[in-house]
């Protein structure tokens, strides 16, 4: 497997950004932090040849996400359940016509979304994509919540993006993939320490290796793969086990920081500020030191307020 040797920790281009910057994993990828829905070449790769997102389902953490109420999480900083059926639509929309602009003609779109939401995806998505190719759906090991049936599965949207022909890396087995559109693997609430781990991490987390079998279904190696809402990382994990480079885009600096942390546990690697070449070890360890030791423990736990999520909290129509 091929692996990278260091990586560099990139300012942000926003002078009063909250959060540090983005951070380049050697020559494979990057992940960048920004403090609104901007987008640039050197944040998305310039032309992905696939995506693999997972965005917010604008359902409201508290009450709904938990890891049998051992780790608790703060909502989301966008559509964490403040958005009315429109004002979603037209966020995703955005988001669409955004991946759609960084990615090559015939890329594959892997988008995540929750059952109560898929009008909304098929909305957005109808101009930019039209049909989608296929409907994947993650079958996790055990079920979560439910009032009437207990949820125990995710939808997977795949869309391509233009008229181009797509990358096929399964054609029926041909190549060794033996591959459905029902997708087998555990949940974060199944038992585990790795699981919990995950949990703590982030609330929504998905299993790396679904990531990495996607990547692998219609891409090739080397080549660059995106996702707009890049959470913990788990997609630039993929990327890195799969031997693509991953390019990540994160609103939350919370959760910069995780796949930071994530990625040096991964594959050993240190994070270094590109401008001041200070490592994240001491920037970290400056934050420990103004903000005190408490407010940083809440924060590693999970119970934060985000930046973004205070910025619009204004604009709920709920």
């Amino acid at each position: 497997m091929r692996r990278t040797k260091w990586m560099k920790y990139l300012p942000s281009t926003e002078a009063n950004d909250p959060c540090p910057g983005s951070a380049i994993f050697g020559e494979l990828g990057t992940i960048t932090c920004f403090a609104g829905m901007r987008w640039s070449s050197r944040a998305t790769g310039g032309c992905s040849q696939l995506v693999f997102s997972d965005p917010p389902y604008n359902v409201a953490i508290g009450g709904n996400v938990s890891g049998r109420g051992k780790h608790k999480h703060g909502e989301f900083a966008m559509a964490s359940g403040e958005m009315s059926r429109s004002e979603f639509t037209n966020f995703l929309k955005t988001t669409f016509e955004h991946l759609c602009a960084s990615s090559t003609n015939g890329s594959i779109h892997f988008i995540c979304m929750d059952w109560r939401h898929m009008r909304e995806v098929l909305d957005a998505a109808e101009q930019l994509y039209g049909d989608p190719k296929n409907l994947c759906v993650w079958i996790k090991s055990n079920a979560g919540m439910g009032s009437l049936y207990r949820a125990q599965h995710e939808l997977v949207f795949v869309f391509k993006n233009g008229n181009g022909p797509h990358i096929n890396n399964v054609e029926l087995g041909r190549f060794g993939r033996n591959r459905s559109n029902a997708w087998h693997y555990a949940g974060v609430n199944s038992f585990g320490t790795e699981r919990e781990a995950d949990l703590a991490m982030h609330p929504t987390v998905k299993p790396s290796a679904l990531v990495a079998d996607a990547i692998m279904d219609c891409s090739r190696r080397g080549a660059a793969v995106l996702d707009a809402f890049a959470g913990s990382g788990t997609t630039l994990i993929a990327a890195e086990r799969t031997g693509r480079k991953g390019f990540g885009i994160e609103l939350d600096p919370y959760y910069v920081d995780a796949t930071l942390r994530r990625f040096s546990v991964a594959y050993g690697q240190k994070a270094f500020h590109a401008e001041s070449k200070r490592s994240f070890e001491v920037i970290e360890t400056e934050r420990l030191e103004n903000t005190g030791y408490e407010q940083n423990e809440r924060y590693a736990e999970g119970q934060h307020s985000s930046p973004g999520r205070r910025r619009h909290a204004k604009g709920r129509s709920r």
